[in-house]
């Protein structure tokens, strides 16, 4: 029966009621903008049942552009669950079927409409009957108290519910009978094996396997799992039926390679892991210039075996090489393999060699301006080693790359990187939006990018974080044992959300299955900084130190300031070998000292020599206003943030910090109206449903209220920032893609009013004993700190 002719739907307490367009529970009405309502009528209509996301863009979206209408849906979906407390992980109320649509698994009752009753509550006190998770108590660290016995078998009918899910899909199945197509072909490119003595060989067949990879993969109709998660069975002997069921495939592809001067010897075989049987095998025995011809060939040879229907487009990508110089295209492949093999060890330096040698041969080679952008943005990104030089350099290959071919995925991938990173970096919120169109359109071109939704997830991470977790669990899907960025930034977005226990429990799991996963514990140590929990941290830290480098070590070091161990933290004071590292260090040492004054005067010095990046702005413009020099830090940040400045940026988690200090700025220069504005847009944004569930947002609520004048309720907000874990005390920030800040919280500029008021000294004193209890509990337990791992 269609919801037209009935008039409310009833489920666990809550009304949809058609004709009021009300959403109601127990009486009182909860706001819900209209995509959501329509979203929930259709799937209440179908309750039970799976409501395709094609159907919702019919129906809810039906102009919509194809990647518009996903971040719509998102969005939309997640305001939904906001609004019925319902949890995307534990879901009481909408499932997600990933990559096909949602089911609303409560039951429902349709009844007559009873006239609309309201008591007078508003819909953010209706929000309060929701279920919601418990709160985390202070000095607990994650730990939650378990549900009624009522939710331990709710949460286990949703868990076994899950699990046929995920057995239906990727448990392999019967063979397909001969000559009918195989239902849902999946396939995963082994590493081809190298057969020669050569070392540039072994990186050949490397870039031969991604090669294979990509090609494959941009097929419609054929999932192909990407190559940093195969590579993970490099040299390893495994059943096939092992390996397909790790992968989640029902195919696998693997070879050999051999090359003696000018002469390649490539075999190459398909076979059904289900049975374990050779489907196809070839050997070719050719020049190697007749790569590209052998690379086609067994394509093809793979598409004919799983019986997948080729379109125009598919056909024209297998055969686009991208150039018609075979040595060019083995340096670029050469290359991909120190780039892309994200789980192994690559030299970058060999890889930028080989691309600009594959680039002397071929001037107009996409794929390798595209990939030679790529190995600047890590640099300029990533490790923040060349922010400046690689900057350049990297646009300028990424804006050749697209002008060559505006219709490539990696070349609108590498250029939107840089986008992100002008925005980033630079405040350039039109970069921002420019670069979503592109990395969108590469998308689009190549769905299968596992890389390209990594990019996306990450460079929208603290602006739209519901429509990141999204896009990294895409990439997690197209990668599954890719255990580096996703994770990381997904058990962040999860904890950031409330949802620690399922943040840890996805990063313990992926330690257990991969101990070289630093990554993975640098997430679980930032969750544990981020609310109070210190000792864990420190072993974490340790453990994750020589792989990551200056970050851990400056975490290491604000850790042990904030519990009162300056000997420790002295230890960890030098955060690196790069020059603003060093510059950081200087900062910090100053600071640790009370010297404000030096450590503005030192950023400052060196602020200037990073006129792209702009990498020490937010840092010095902080220990100018803790100096007494609001006018020098208001010059910063209005240059650094001008599109926050005109209104055109919103507040995000993004740039909360940075404009709380100029806001505080405008109000300390004469700018009072303009401060004050500013003020009125971070509190919105603190107080909506977009803001993260931090202490530290809390935290800076009550920087908002103490600007405002508004002491009462800027010291209830701390109190509340205390109850949620707050234990931080140095160098407060937004982790992993910080903003560099290395001052005290006893600096902070927003609370001068208040430093001496009684109850803030206690709210101080109560932060300053549980730290001192955490280090008397660390010093008895630990390794002597002679014996950490640090080395300088």
């Amino acid at each position: 029966m269609s919801l037209e002719t009935s008039a409310v739907r009833r489920f666990d307490g809550f009304e949809l009621d058609m004709a009021a367009r009300e959403l109601r529970r127990r009486g009182r009405r909860i706001r819900l903008q209209e995509q959501p309502f329509q979203i929930l009528s259709l799937l209440l209509e179908h309750a039970g049942q799976v409501v395709t996301r094609e159907e919702l863009r019919r129906k809810v979206w039906p102009s919509s552009v194809y990647v518009d209408f996903d971040h719509g849906l998102n969005n939309a979906i997640a305001r939904l669950r906001d609004a019925l407390g319902d949890d995307r992980e534990s879901p009481r109320y909408i499932e997600t079927l990933p990559r096909i649509g949602y089911r609303f698994v409560c039951q429902v009752d349709e009844t007559a409409a009873p006239p609309a009753h309201n008591d007078g509550r508003s819909a953010n006190d209706a929000h309060a009957d929701l279920a919601a998770p418990s709160p985390v108590s202070p000095g607990s660290g994650w730990r939650r108290r378990p549900g009624p016995l009522m939710g331990a078998a709710l949460l286990l009918l949703g868990a076994v519910a899950v699990l046929l899910i995920v057995w239906a899909k990727h448990w392999p199945s019967p063979p397909a009978p001969s000559g009918s197509a195989l239902a849902d072909p999946s396939l995963a490119v082994l590493p081809f094996v190298n057969l020669s003595s050569d070392e540039d060989n072994e990186h050949f067949a490397d870039g031969l396997t991604e090669a294979l990879v990509t090609n494959l993969a941009a097929i419609h109709g054929l999932k192909v799992v990407a190559r940093t998660s195969s590579y993970r069975f490099k040299g390893r002997q495994e059943s096939t039926g092992s390996i397909a069921q790790a992968l989640h495939v029902n195919h696998l592809l693997e070879g050999s390679v051999s090359r003696a001067g000018t002469q390649l010897r490539i075999t190459a075989r398909l076979i059904d892991a289900r049975s374990d049987a050779h489907v196809w095998s070839q050997t070719f025995d050719r020049r190697a210039g007749d790569i590209f011809k052998i690379q086609d060939e067994i394509a093809f040879a793979v598409v004919a075996a799983l019986k997948v229907s080729l379109l125009d487009a598919d056909e024209f990508r297998i055969r686009s090489h991208g150039t018609s110089d075979p040595e060019a295209y083995r340096l670029y492949l050469i290359a991909q393999s120190h780039l892309v093999g994200r789980t192994r060890g690559g030299d970058r330096t060999v890889a930028k060699r080989a691309l600009e040698a594959a680039l002397a041969r071929d001037p107009k080679f996409v794929a390798a301006h595209a990939a030679l952008a790529r190995y600047y943005f890590h640099g300029a990104w990533s490790t923040l080693t060349d922010t400046e030089e690689g900057a350049r350099l990297g646009i300028a290959a990424a804006d050749r790359a697209v002008e060559l071919d505006p219709n490539s995925s990696e070349a609108l991938e590498a250029r939107a990187n840089f986008g992100f990173w002008r925005y980033r970096f630079g405040g350039d919120y039109e970069a921002y939006i420019a670069a979503q169109s592109d990395i969108q359109r590469a998308i689009n071109i190549d769905p299968s990018n596992a890389r390209a939704f990594e990019d996306f997830g990450h460079a929208v991470l603290w602006n739209d974080p519901d429509f990141a977790l999204a896009l990294l669990e895409q990439s997690n899907e197209l990668d599954p044992l890719l255990y580096t960025g996703p994770n990381l930034m997904i058990a962040v977005l999860l904890g950031s959300r409330g949802h620690l226990e399922t943040a840890r429990e996805r990063c313990e799991a992926m330690i257990q299955r991969f101990p070289e996963a630093a990554p993975c514990r640098m997430a679980i140590a930032t969750l544990d900084v981020d609310y109070g929990d210190f000792e864990p941290t420190i072993a974490l830290m340790r453990a994750s130190e020589k792989s990551i480098g200056g970050a851990t070590r400056l975490q290491l070091w604000a850790v042990y300031m904030s519990l009162g161990d300056r000997a420790a933290a002295q230890h960890w004071l030098d955060f690196g070998p790069n020059a603003f590292e060093k510059v950081l260090s200087d900062a910090a040492r100053f600071a640790t000292q009370t010297h404000y004054e030096q450590a503005f005067e030192v950023l400052e010095q060196h602020r200037t020599e990073y006129p792209l990046s702009h990498l020490l702005d937010f840092p010095t413009a902080r220990f100018a206003l803790i100096a007494g020099h609001a006018p020098k830090a208001r010059e910063i940040l209005e240059h650094r943030l001008p599109d926050v400045v005109s209104g055109v940026e919103p507040v995000s988690a993004r740039n909360v910090l940075p404009a709380l200090d100029l806001a505080t700025a405008q109000l300390r220069t004469g700018a009072g109206e303009d401060g004050r504005r500013l003020l009125a847009r971070i509190a919105e944004y603190l107080d909506g449903p977009s803001a993260l569930q931090l202490p530290l947002l809390t935290y800076e609520r009550a920087r908002v209220h103490a600007l405002a004048g508004e002491t009462d309720a800027a010291l209830r907000r701390l109190d509340h920032a205390y109850e949620l874990g707050l234990r931080t005390t140095w160098a407060l920030d937004l982790r992993p893609q910080s903003f560099l800040y290395v001052d005290p919280l006893d600096a902070d500029p927003a609370f001068i009013a208040l430093r001496k008021d009684p109850r803030f000294v206690r709210w101080r004193d109560r932060i300053t004993a549980d730290n001192a209890r955490q280090l008397a509990h660390l010093r008895a337990t630990e390794v002597p700190e002679a014996t950490a791992t640090h080395t300088d």
